[in-house]
């Protein structure tokens, strides 16, 4: 009996320990919540910081990947379609365009480290933006359209007047409302396919707000693969390299190998298209997107920052053709600054959620930060959020939340404005009071 007590009484005391522990591990902290507000309105006009116009700034993180979220280029897809020459069936060119915009968006979101120069270790970052196909504006039905007209329903790379520069399908049935880039899927001529003479390549180019892709479906009818001892026809996966190519040009990409494009990180070369075995094609065959060759599948750092640039640039061409996720997302992309950590945004930026501050932490922005509608920026005890004259605002005039302190232990977050730093279009000051979290 002296041994069960014994028993009893010690299984009693680490039950009771075990549920103390419990108890505390599973009752949330309580804050004390304060709305942070600059005590003097800021009289002197507001100009942006000269690191915000530097592209290098601009080259994303492959630590926190999400400090840059991904802007979604919006297209239309144009196909045509000569009533005396098999085509795309309407059906087709739909599935056609979907995975095409599919398969392009894969390999972008795969960046590969580059070829060249040899023996190179430039860095990888990740790309961030992608394609979406666009909805009608009197529809609202995807914005793929099937036009019956043999008139401008080919290319004819040995007719100046209609070659890969014409641009007589955009002149007559382009959008042009600022809502899409517009993707023109032309053939080469009928009867220029079959001869000796032409060559029916994959062609393509991409304007200011417009495309032209030339070839898909033949090329869907002449190319196969072997597949488990069968032939499967090849599809919309053999136009990506050319797609992201031409679309390359539209976020401001150039060539790489004839001139300067401004990047250090992409090396002049022979333009190999791919690996042969006579010089210089034997070893050096570039994979970089904005060269002509069989992988297109990297983009450098540079090539990353100057495209994110111009994303974020108010000022772009590109900008109109966006989908806005940041003014009035759909669903919030919370930004969390992991505690015990310094992070700086020396660029601007568009987040599409809160910005939480984790204890201990210090965020530094240094450029025009916009916040999306009833977001809020939340400063954890101990952490720092310093505004060096930047702009934190809603780009569409929308109200957001403001910054919010917490305070728990004797311990608060806090707020350091800078050299003229701005904050606009907050709610109006809200009720101290205690929250759990």
């Amino acid at each position: 009996m002296r041994y069960y007590a014994k028993y009893f009484f010690a299984a009693e005391y680490w039950r009771a320990l075990l549920l103390l522990i419990l108890f505390n591990s599973c009752n949330p902290k309580v804050y004390q919540s304060t709305w942070y507000l600059p005590n003097e309105k800021n009289e002197t006009i507001w100009t942006l910081n000269k690191m915000c116009f530097n592209s290098e700034n601009y080259n994303g993180s492959t630590k926190y990947v999400s400090h840059m979220p991904i802007k979604y280029v919006k297209l239309s897809f144009h196909f045509f379609n000569d009533p005396n020459q098999p085509n795309f069936s309407p059906y087709e060119a739909s599935m056609y365009a979907n995975d095409l915009v599919r398969y392009s968006n894969e390999k972008l979101a795969n960046n590969q480290p580059m070829n060249l120069p040899l023996g190179n270790n430039t860095p990888l970052f990740p790309i961030r933006y992608r394609y979406i196909i666009g909805a009608d504006s009197i529809t609202n039905k995807e914005a793929v359209y099937y036009h019956t007209d043999n008139e401008v329903a080919y290319m004819n790379k040995k007719n100046n007047s209609r070659n890969i520069f014409w641009n007589a399908p955009y002149e007559k049935y382009g959008i042009k409302t600022d809502n899409a880039i517009d993707v023109f899927m032309l053939e080469h001529p009928k009867d220029s396919v079959g001869s000796p003479t032409y060559k029916a390549s994959m062609d393509g180019i991409g304007e200011g707000n417009w495309m032209k892709i030339v070839g898909a479906y033949q090329h869907s009818l002449d190319s196969f693969v072997e597949e488990y001892g069968n032939k499967k026809r090849k599809w919309a996966e053999q136009y990506v390299g050319l797609f992201n190519h031409e679309a390359g040009h539209i976020v401001g990409l150039p060539h790489t190998w004839q001139y300067n494009d401004g990047c250090d990180d992409t090396p002049k070369h022979s333009n190999c298209w791919n690996y042969t075995e006579t010089e210089p094609c034997n070893r050096e065959v570039s994979n970089n997107m904005m060269d002509y060759n069989a992988y297109q599948n990297s983009l450098t750092p540079c090539q990353i920052g100057k495209v994110n640039f111009n994303l974020l640039d108010r000022h772009s061409s590109i900008r109109k053709y966006l989908q806005n996720n940041w003014c009035n997302p759909q669903k919030m992309n919370d930004i969390t600054i992991p505690k015990n950590t310094v992070i700086e945004w020396q660029c601007n930026k568009e987040v599409e959620g809160n910005i939480l501050l984790k204890e201990n932490s210090i965020l530094k922005i240094y450029c025009a930060l916009s916040m999306p509608k009833n977001s809020s920026i939340k400063v954890y005890p101990g952490a720092k959020l310093i505004l060096d004259g930047c702009k934190i605002y809603n780009e569409c005039s929308f109200i957001w939340e403001g910054i919010e302190i917490l305070s728990a232990e004797n311990k608060k977050g806090g707020v350091e404005l800078l050299n003229g730093a701005v904050i606009e279009n907050i709610s109006s000051k809200k009720e101290n009071n205690n929250i759990k979290q």
